[in-house]
């Protein structure tokens, strides 16, 4: 269990998963911010071809993800995209792009290592948020 610090600003870091699990799982976290790693975005663009509930699923979620960029600029994007709720909140969708990465010694090049590896860095970049992995159902 993660335990959360007493921040204002969270971050949650969605694993592939968590989206297939609940393709409008980024709708679910009320007024936080969504994080989407670019592992996570090559993840779900591998399941994208063929006609099994996974592949439907990934296509999807890049519906969502293109419905909620089309509209908005490079700047925009980089501030990060409103993610509009039913309660009215609007929390912000980020992405995770790092073209430096480094993976932690004993670790194997995985997609999970990597998720990892970028959640780590987000944490270290972001002392003023609590940044939370959601790699399980919430």
């Amino acid at each position: 269990m993660v335990r959360l610090d007493k921040k204002a600003t969270r971050l949650y870091v969605l694993d592939t998963n968590v989206l297939i699990h609940d393709p409008a799982a980024l709708y679910h976290f009320d007024e936080h911010d969504v994080v989407i790693p670019m592992t996570v975005l090559e993840e779900l663009d591998k399941h994208k071809n063929g006609v099994r509930e996974i592949a439907r699923t990934a296509r999807q979620i890049s519906r969502t993800l293109s419905d909620l960029t089309s509209q908005v600029t490079f700047d925009e994007i980089q501030r990060g995209i409103p993610i509009p709720r039913i309660s009215g909140e609007t929390g912000r969708l980020h992405f995770l792009c790092y073209n430096d990465l480094k993976l932690f010694d004993a670790l194997d090049d995985s997609p999970d290592n990597r998720i990892l590896a970028e959640t780590c860095r987000l944490r270290e970049e972001r002392p003023d948020a609590s940044v939370i992995p959601n790699h399980q159902r919430y």
